[in-house]
C-alpha cells in the first residue's frame, strides 16, 4: 500500500485499528506469555491517543508521514513475531525464546519512539495528549523482557550438554522430558514423535533459507536428542527390556554381570568409555582423554604411536552402541537379581536389594520404568511393613528413587497401596519418618492430583504437623516443605487447622482469591478450640485484619463466618488488641447499631463486643486511629438497642454484659459519669425484679458500679417503690458471687440518711448481710462488712444495738485474722465505730445482792465499769485488740489506718488512757506503731503519730517507749511533710528531746 496516496485521516484510522488488533492478537500467544501480554497492554494504551491525535485535525506533513510509516513498520515486525510464535513448532521456540523476547522488548521499544515521534511532528498535539505520549513513550524504551526461568533452565542444559558433546542416552532422555515439561508437551510418544518431526521440518527450511548457522545448531540439538531412546516412552522402553531379558535368560547366568570388553575401556585411562571418538588410525579412546592428550601437545597416535596428520575425532557409532548396550543387560541383570534377593527370607539380602535398586536408578532413568515392569514396585511396598526399620527405610529409599521426576510411576505407586504405609511411617523414629515425609514430598511435585489423595490418607496430616513441631530439624523442614505442597487442597488446610497447624488457613484467608475458599477458612476457624498459645501465634500470623475486612466488605455468608471466627478468638487480649487496630470494634458497632442488618448478624456482633470488653474493655474499644468508641453518642445507642430488644433477650444479655465490662475497666469514670447522665440507672434498676436471672444478675454489676459516685438515684427508686427487699434477695447464698457482691457494694453506696437505714433494717438487710457474712466467700464477706459498716453508726446506738445482738463482733474479729485486706480494713472501721459508742454506754459496777451474799460484777480492764460485747459493744470484751494489732503491724495501708484508728478510742477518752496503754503495752500494740513511723504510708504515720502523742500523756510509756521512736520521730520531723514535721516535733517536744533537733527547724 502506498501510503503518500492515502489521506491522513484515514492512514491513523488504519493505523488505530491495526494497533487494537495487534494487541488483541498478542494476548492470544501463549509462548513467553508474559512478554506478550506487556506488549498487548502497551498497544492497548496506544490505542486511545491514537484516536486523540485523529480528532486534533493534524496537518499533514513529511514529518507526520515518516512517523506513521515507522509506526506501521513496528506493527508488521510485531505481526510478524506474533505469527511466528502461534505457527511454529514449540520445540523450535524453545531453542530460540531468547532472541523472541529480545525481539519483543526491541519492538515495544521501537512502538514508544514511533508515537513520541508522531506527537512531536505536530504543533497542533495538545498540551496533555504529549504529556500522556511522552509519559507512555518512557515506559516502553525502559521496560525490561525476561525470558522465563523455567525455559532459560533447559536452554542452559541443552548448550551444557552440545559444549560437552554429551552423547548418553540418560541425559538425553532427562532433557527430552524436561523440554517437553518447558513448552507443555505431553509425554507421550506421539506428541513427542510429532514435535520431533516438525522440528526437523524446520531445519530443514533454514537449510534451504542457507542460513548456515542455524542449521547446524539445529542439527546439532537433533542428533543430542535422538540419542534418547525412543523419546523415552515408556512403551517402547518396556520393549526393549524384556527383549533384552529373554536374551540374558537364553545366554548367561542371570545373576552375575556381564564384564566388559577390553575395546570398552579407554586406552589411556583404562576406565570405561563414555564417548568413544576414533582417530585416522582407528584407534578408540574417550572424548575427554584423547583432547587431554593432544592439548598437552602430543601429535601422535598414543596407542601406536604413530604421527597423526589429521587430529579429527569423529564419534564411534558402533562401539558407543555396543557398550550401551552391554551396560543394558547388566541393568536388567541387576534388576533380576535385586528381586531374587528382595523376595529373599534374609533381611541382609533385603537391604542389599534395595541398595542396588537404588544404585540402578541413579546410574539410568530408564531402569526406572524396567524396574515397575519386573513388578519389584510391589514388593518394595510389601517390604515397607518390615519390623526392620533399615529395611523399612531402604525400601522408602529406593520408592523414592523410582518416581523421582516419573509421573507414571508415581501413580502406579499409589494404585499399589503405598500410601497408607508411607503414611504409616510419618510416625516412626526420625530416619523413617524422614525419608517417608521426602518421598511424599516427590509425590506432590508438580502432580496436583496427588495432594488430595495423600490428604484423605488418615492421619497423614495430624503426623505431618506432629514432625513438623518436632525436634528434628531436618524432618521438621520436610515435613514444612510437604504440608506446604498439601496446602493447594481446601480440605487439606482445613485438617491442618485441626492438626493445630494453622498458617495455611491464615494464608488463605489472607490471600483466597474466592469468598467460598474464605468462608470455609473462617468457618473451620471458628470450629476450632484454640488454647491462648494458639491463639498468640494467630494474632502474630496476622488472622485478624482479613477477618474485619470480610465482616466488613463481604456478603452476608461471609459476613457471618468471620464473624464466628472472630467471636472464636477474641477473648484473647492479643486478638482484641488486632480487631481495635484494625477498626473492627467500629465495624461490629455498626452491625449491631444497624437496621439493614439481619438478627443473627445482630446477635453475632453483640456477642463479639461482650467478649472484647470483658477485660479493660475501654482500652479496645476504639477506633482504628485509636480514638474511643465508648462517649455519649455510643453509649446512649447501647441503651437504646438494650430498651429496643425486649423480644431478644440474647441481645439485651451481650448488650448489658458489654457496658458491664466498661465499666470494669480501671479507667471507667467517664463511661459511668456517662451512664448516669443518661439515666441508665433508672432504665436498668426495674431489672432487679426481672425473672430473667442472667439479666437482673448483669444489671445489679452494672448498678453496683454506677453507685459507686453516689446511690441517691438507686435509693429514691427504692423508697418509692419500698421494695428492698427484691435487692436484698440477690444476697443469698444460692446467687453467684458477683451478684452478691454486687447487691452488698449497693447497699454500701448507699446514701447514709435515716429514712434509707431504717428502710433496710425493716426488710432484715442486718441478719441478711451478717448470714453472708458467716457462710460467704472471701468476696462476698468483704462486701458484706463493707455493707455493714453503715449499721454501726455511733450515733445510733441503737442500730449498733441490733448488729450486735446478732453476735456480729465474733465474726468482724475473725475478719481480723483470715479475711481479705479490705475486708480487715472495714471491720476494723465498723470495731472502731462499736468502740467509740463504749464509754458512754459502760456502768459503774453495782453491788449485786442475792440470798447467798454480796458480789461485785467484775470490770473492764479499759473502761473501769461494766462491759459486754452485747450491751457496750466493748472490743476490749470481744477480744478484738489481738486481731487490730496484727493487721495494724501486717498492713501498711488502709486496714491499718483503720486499726490504728480503732485501737485508739481505747485512749480517747482520759479516764481509759492509761489501763489502755497498759493493755497496748502488755499486748506489744505500741511497737507496732513506732515501726509504722518508719514503714508506713504518710497518711499512716500521721496517724500513728497523733496516737504515740496520747499514749505518751500515760504514765510510764514514754520511759518504755521514749529512747526507741526518738531516731524515727526526727526523722519525720526533719524530712517529711509539713503536717508531719509539725506533729512529730510536738511529740518529740512532749519526750523532751526537742532540744536536740532544735537546729532543722
Amino acid at each position: 500500500m502506498v501510503l503518500e496516496l492515502i489521506p491522513l485521516g484515514t492512514l491513523l484510522t488504519l493505523l488505530t485499528s491495526q494497533v487494537l488488533e495487534t494487541a488483541v492478537a498478542a494476548q492470544d500467544v501463549l509462548f513467553e506469555k508474559e512478554s506478550f501480554r506487556i506488549l498487548s497492554n502497551f498497544l492497548q494504551d496506544i490505542q486511545p491517543l491514537l484516536v486523540e491525535l485523529r480528532r486534533q485535525d493534524m496537518k499533514d506533513s513529511p514529518a507526520v508521514r515518516t512517523a506513521l510509516e515507522s509506526l506501521q513498520d513496528d506493527l508488521k515486525k510485531a505481526r510478524t513475531l506474533i505469527d511466528t510464535c502461534t505457527s511454529k513448532p514449540k520445540m523450535y521456540l524453545l531453542v530460540n525464546c531468547r532472541s523472541i523476547v529480545r525481539e519483543t522488548q526491541e519492538i515495544t521499544r521501537n512502538v514508544g519512539k514511533s508515537l513520541e515521534l508522531l506527537a512531536l511532528a505536530s504543533a497542533e498535539v495538545a498540551g496533555d495528549i504529549s504529556v500522556n505520549v511522552s509519559r507512555l513513550k518512557q515506559q516502553m524504551v525502559s521496560v525490561k523482557f525476561q525470558t522465563s526461568e523455567s525455559k532459560l533452565l533447559v536452554i542452559n542444559k541443552l548448550e551444557q550438554g552440545l559444549r560437552e558433546h554429551r552423547t548418553d542416552q540418560g541425559f538425553a532422555n532427562d532433557l527430552l522430558v524436561d523440554i517437553a515439561r518447558a513448552v507443555g508437551i505431553p509425554v507421550n510418544a506421539s506428541e513427542i514423535s510429532r514435535e520431533l518431526a516438525s522440528f526437523k521440518r524446520e531445519k530443514e527450511e533454514a537449510a534451504l533459507r542457507k542460513e548456515r548457522e542455524e542449521e547446524a545448531f539445529m542439527e546439532q540439538v537433533i542428533t543430542l536428542l535422538s540419542r534418547a531412546d525412543s523419546s523415552y516412552l515408556p512403551d517402547s522402553s518396556n520393549q526393549t527390556y524384556w527383549g533384552r531379558v529373554r536374551s540374558i535368560r537364553n545366554t548367561v547366568n542371570t545373576t552375575k554381570l556381564i564384564l566388559p570388553l577390553k575395546s570398552f575401556m579407554c586406552p589411556l585411562t583404562k576406565e570405561l568409555m563414555v564417548d568413544p571418538v576414533s582417530l585416522v588410525t582407528g584407534s578408540c579412546f574417550e572424548r575427554a582423554s584423547i583432547t587431554a592428550w593432544f592439548a598437552e601437545g602430543n601429535t601422535t597416535d598414543p596407542v601406536t604411536q604413530e604421527e597423526l596428520s589429521d587430529m579429527t575425532l569423529r564419534p564411534n557409532i558402533p562401539v558407543r552402541q555396543s557398550i550401551e548396550e552391554w551396560q543394558e543387560r547388566n541393568y536388567c541383570i541387576g534388576i533380576l537379581r535385586a528381586k531374587s534377593m528382595l523376595q529373599s527370607e534374609s533381611e541382609g539380602e533385603q537391604k542389599a536389594a534395595l541398595d542396588e535398586l537404588i544404585e540402578l536408578c541413579q546410574k539410568n532413568r530408564t531402569n526406572k520404568d524396567w524396574i515397575v515392569q519386573e513388578g519389584l514396585l510391589v514388593d518394595i511396598v510389601k517390604a515397607l511393613k518390615s519390623s526392620n526399620r533399615d529395611i523399612k527405610r531402604g525400601s522408602l529409599a529406593a520408592l523414592l528413587a523410582l518416581v523421582q521426576k516419573n509421573k507414571p510411576n508415581q501413580e502406579l505407586l499409589v494404585d499399589a497401596g503405598a500410601l497408607e504405609q508411607i503414611v504409616r511411617c510419618l510416625g516412626r523414629e526420625a530416619g523413617v519418618a524422614k525419608a517417608a515425609a521426602a518421598l511424599l514430598l516427590e509425590l506432590l511435585e508438580g502432580n496436583g492430583s496427588m495432594s488430595l489423595k495423600i490428604g484423605r490418607e488418615r492421619s497423614a496430616i495430624l503426623l505431618l504437623v506432629t514432625l513438623l513441631n518436632g525436634k528434628d530439624t531436618e524432618a521438621a523442614q520436610l515435613a514444612r516443605l510437604t504440608l506446604d505442597k498439601l496446602s493447594d487442597e481446601k480440605d487439606n488446610v482445613v485438617a491442618m487447622a485441626n492438626a493445630n497447624w494453622c498458617s495455611p488457613l491464615v494464608r488463605c484467608l489472607s490471600e483466597g482469591k474466592d469468598d467460598a475458599t474464605k468462608v470455609v477458612m473462617a468457618n473451620t476457624l471458628a470450629a476450632l478450640t484454640l488454647t491462648d498459645e494458639a491463639k498468640t501465634t494467630m494474632a502474630e500470623m496476622q488472622v485478624v485484619p482479613p477477618l474485619v475486612r470480610m465482616m466488613e466488605l463481604g456478603k452476608l455468608e461471609t459476613k457471618v463466618a468471620a464473624m464466628r471466627a472472630l467471636q472464636s478468638l477474641c477473648s484473647h487480649r492479643l486478638i482484641k488488641g488486632h480487631i481495635a487496630k484494625a477498626g473492627g470494634v467500629r465495624v461490629v458497632l455498626n452491625h449491631l447499631l444497624s437496621g439493614m442488618s439481619t438478627l443473627y448478624v445482630r446477635e453475632n456482633a453483640a456477642v463479639i463486643l461482650d467478649t472484647i470488653a470483658e477485660i479493660d474493655g475501654t482500652e479496645f474499644f476504639v477506633d482504628r486511629s485509636g480514638t474511643p468508641l465508648h462517649d455519649s453518642e455510643t453509649l446512649e445507642n447501647l441503651l437504646a438497642v438494650y430498651e429496643n430488644s425486649l423480644n431478644n433477650p440474647l441481645i439485651r444479655k451481650h448488650v448489658l454484659r458489654t457496658l458491664l465490662g466498661l465499666l470494669s475497666s480501671s479507667d471507667s469514670t467517664q463511661v459511668r459519669d456517662t451512664l448516669r447522665r443518661l439515666r441508665g440507672i433508672s432504665l436498668l434498676l426495674p431489672m432487679i425484679e426481672g425473672h430473667d436471672r442472667e439479666l437482673r444478675d448483669c444489671v445489679v454489676q452494672i448498678l453496683h458500679h454506677l453507685s459507686a459516685s453516689g446511690g441517691s438515684e438507686i435509693a429514691e427508686y427504692m423508697q418509692k417503690q419500698q421494695n428492698y427487699r427484691a435487692l436484698l434477695k440477690l444476697l443469698d447464698n444460692s446467687m453467684a458471687e458477683e451478684v452478691q457482691i454486687a447487691a452488698a457494694g449497693i447497699i454500701a453506696n448507699l446514701p447514709q440518711q435515716d429514712p434509707v437505714t431504717e428502710a433496710l433494717v425493716e426488710a432484715e438487710a442486718i441478719s441478711i448481710l451478717v448470714e453472708v457474712l458467716k457462710t460467704g466467700t472471701p468476696k462476698a464477706k468483704e462486701a458484706a462488712v463493707d455493707a455493714l459498716v453503715r449499721f454501726t453508726d455511733p450515733s445510733n446506738t441503737k442500730m449498733q444495738h441490733s448488729v450486735a445482738n446478732l453476735d456480729v463482733h465474733s465474726l468482724l474479729v475473725r475478719t481480723m485474722y483470715s479475711g481479705t485486706v479490705k475486708s480487715k480494713a472495714r471491720a476494723a472501721t465498723a470495731l472502731g465505730n462499736f468502740s467509740k459508742s463504749t464509754p458512754s454506754l459502760c456502768l459503774e459496777p453495782e453491788t449485786m445482792c442475792s440470798c447467798f451474799g454480796t458480789s461485785r460484777a467484775p470490770k473492764c480492764k479499759v473502761h473501769s465499769g461494766r462491759c459486754s460485747v452485747k450491751t457496750t459493744f466493748c472490743i476490749v470484751e470481744a477480744d478484738a485488740v489481738s486481731g487490730l494489732i496484727v493487721v495494724m503491724s501486717e498492713d501498711r495501708g488502709a486496714a491499718a489506718e483503720a486499726a490504728v484508728e480503732a485501737l485508739e478510742t481505747l485512749v480517747a477518752e482520759d479516764d481509759t488512757l492509761q489501763p489502755a496503754a497498759q493493755l497496748l503495752h502488755n499486748s506489744d500494740g505500741i511497737s507496732p506503731l513506732i515501726n509504722i513511723l518508719t514503714v508506713g504510708t504518710p497518711e499512716l504515720k500521721e496517724k500513728a503519730i497523733r496516737f504515740l502523742e496520747r499514749i505518751f500523756v500515760a504514765k510510764g510509756m514514754k520511759e518504755v517507749y521514749g529512747n526507741r521512736s526518738r531516731i524515727p520521730l526526727v526523722d519525720l520531723a526533719t524530712f517529711g511533710s509539713h503536717s508531719i514535721k509539725k506533729s512529730a516535733a510536738k511529740v518529740l517536744a512532749q519526750l523532751e528531746f526537742i532540744h536536740e533537733v532544735s537546729t532543722y527547724y
